[in-house]
């Protein structure tokens, strides 16, 4: 009978990815804010009093803060500079993607429902593709703070990275389309330096967990894959 707990609304639909099921979400709220968070993530106390504030004081569509790891692993702390936001545009996300979970973004719900939504065709980098497209729309921006305590475990880093590069390259290309000369060109540049860096050491990681496991195939496949994909993923 918590107050708070009469306020949250269960929907049921049947399994058609995280993509879809936050696209339901969204349409059946009535807030004029959103925020999706994974069931294994934590909020910190003040987390929406905060990013709303924020979000109100700079007018932004999206408002996002820092995300901290835990559990399996090293890294116990992350610089913060609550005072300090920074703006975003879609090059930004052709250097990486500026946020590492969904549950560290507000997005306005009208500027959400704008956009269409998370692409339910997308099993890897849905996030990606909404934050070029809501940079389209309005104002992206994010905040030196701690706003969500983002669980790290073996699920996180055993995603298959050739289907993950795949779909990042499918996106990147499909937001370039409406771009062209000295622009596309720039874009290019730096896609492919940050994200065949940041996808090869994805491959490498993999690789060395499976080393370290005796999995002698599992090796084997994903220095197949990582050669091939530094001979064929560009962005042109």
């Amino acid at each position: 009978d918590h107050p708070r707990i009469a306020r949250v609304a269960y929907y049921y639909q049947p399994n058609a990815g995280k993509a879809a099921a936050r696209n339901t979400g969204a349409a059946r709220t009535l807030g004029d804010f959103l925020l999706f968070i994974d069931d294994d993530d934590l909020l910190t106390q003040d987390a929406l009093s905060y990013l709303v504030e924020k979000a109100k004081e700079h007018n932004a569509d999206v408002l996002g803060g820092l995300c901290l790891p835990f559990g399996d692993t090293r890294k116990k702390r992350i610089i913060e500079d609550p005072g300090s936001s920074q703006l975003l545009d879609a090059e930004s996300f052709f250097w990486g993607c500026q946020f590492r979970t969904p549950g560290q973004v507000l997005v306005r719900r009208g500027t959400f429902l704008k956009s269409g939504g998370f692409d339910p065709s997308l099993k890897h980098a849905e996030d990606l593709d909404l934050y070029l497209r809501l940079c389209d729309l309005g104002s992206v921006r994010q905040h030196q703070k701690v706003v969500l305590k983002y669980r790290i475990h073996s699920s996180n880093e055993t995603k298959n990275v050739t289907n993950i590069a795949n779909a990042t390259h499918r996106v990147l290309m499909r937001n370039m389309v409406h771009t062209n000369g000295a622009q596309r060109k720039r874009l290019c540049r730096i896609g492919n330096y940050a994200y065949r860096r940041y996808l090869s050491r994805r491959y490498i990681l993999q690789g060395l967990k499976a080393i370290r496991s005796l999995d002698l195939m599992s090796a084997i496949r994903i220095t197949r894959e990582l050669l091939y994909f530094r001979k064929s993923w560009f962005l042109t």
